[in-house]
């Protein structure tokens, strides 16, 4: 992750209302994940994961 010099940021104006849409951020998560080479950081648990897992 040190060697990254770019980040994708997602805000939700309500994130309660986020929260209930799961499946979009299902989609989001999936997006992010690919769009970042297999990197996925989810501030709301603390879940890091890398390519691969």
């Amino acid at each position: 992750m040190r060697e990254c010099d770019v980040r994708f940021e997602v805000y939700f104006d309500s994130p309660h209302e986020a929260l209930d849409e799961i499946n979009t951020l299902m989609e989001v998560q999936i997006a992010l994940q690919e769009a970042s080479g297999g990197f996925l950081f989810l501030p709301w648990n603390g879940n890091l994961s890398g390519p691969g897992g």
